[in-house]
């Protein structure tokens, strides 16, 4: 059907974005951002309330008769189990949407945003981190992705927080001077290490995102040659190597194109260059690129039927 509609939604953990063509070589007839739709965050409520915005700006945009007909791609921050699909799927049902749907994790769409399709690999760094895989046999392999308190190796969660442990050590004695600790307590506005312990254990608004953003210094500081900060970022990057190590096992290949998403490696040159120098000695045959696109694209290939 020529006037069928794509859309593509990547609800990624702190926004969402829509993006809504007839083809993937036509214009945009539709793009914007929504809160975020990662319901271990906002709860089913909120994903539900987001979910019905959408629908009813795109309702009002192309009416509901071209919705019905449409077909919609979802990835997510929220769905890793298949019960995190039923949620997604029945949100959407809720939210209004009665055309054809697909939900996916994020990671799957930015997968194929990233690469042009569903081959290769992808590697997320952002406050959280994973990275997954096609492999062989066509089958969908990964790593990490976890959550902060059992995985998310090389996340923007754990550069901070173990910029906060440093911290510490330093002000026990146990390390030499960091730059960290100034650059740090000046961000958060606080005037001692010690009030950390009132920010982490007792500040119920002191969420993972906020830890996670005080990455980019712990970058900055690694840069400028502090020893903390550059001991913070190899030990990090030795554990996204071996998850692209274990990735390599499972797709059973150790040739792929591995591409790259989330602020935390594209926007840092020595965090980049450090992954880049420590995979290519570990594993040579793997080509490392910037994604060719976004995952709302990702999530369009899909819903327009182009994914292979």
């Amino acid at each position: 059907m020529p006037d069928k509609l794509g859309i593509g939604i990547d609800g990624g953990g702190t926004k969402t974005k829509v993006l809504v063509k007839k083809s993937l070589t036509g214009d945009v007839l539709f793009e914007k951002k929504y809160p975020s739709t990662n319901y271990n965050n906002i709860g089913v409520d909120g994903l539900e309330q987001v979910l019905k915005t959408i629908y009813t700006e795109l309702a009002e945009k192309f009416g509901k008769e071209q919705l019905v007909n449409a077909s919609l791609a979802m990835g997510a921050a929220g769905i890793d189990r298949p019960q995190d699909a039923a949620v997604y799927r029945e949100a959407l049902k809720i939210g209004g949407f009665d055309c054809s749907f697909e939900v996916f994790n994020d990671a799957y769409i930015a997968l194929i945003g990233g690469n042009g399709g569903r081959n290769g690999a992808l590697l997320i760094t952002g406050t959280g981190s994973i990275a997954i895989g096609i492999s062989s046999e066509g089958k969908e392999v990964r790593t990490g992705g976890w959550g902060y308190m059992t995985s998310d190796d090389g996340s923007g969660y754990k550069l901070g927080i173990k910029a906060v442990s440093a911290i510490m050590d330093h002000y026990d004695g146990i390390i030499e001077h960091t730059s960290l600790t100034d650059r740090v307590l000046n961000y958060y506005g606080i005037n001692s290490p010690e009030d950390f312990m009132d920010l982490i254990y007792i500040d119920k608004d002191f969420s993972i995102d906020k830890i996670a953003a005080i990455a980019p210094i712990v970058q900055e500081e690694a840069e400028r040659g502090d020893a903390a900060a550059l001991d913070i970022l190899n030990r990090e990057i030795e554990r996204l190597v071996a998850m692209i190590t274990a990735l390599s096992k499972k797709m059973k290949t150790g040739e792929f194109r591995l591409c790259l998403a989330g602020s935390l490696m594209l926007k840092s040159d020595i965090y980049l260059r450090l992954f880049k120098e420590s995979m290519n000695r570990s594993l040579p045959g793997i080509e490392i690129c910037k994604p060719l696109d976004e995952p709302a694209y990702g999530a369009l290939i899909i819903a327009l039927g182009r994914e292979e």
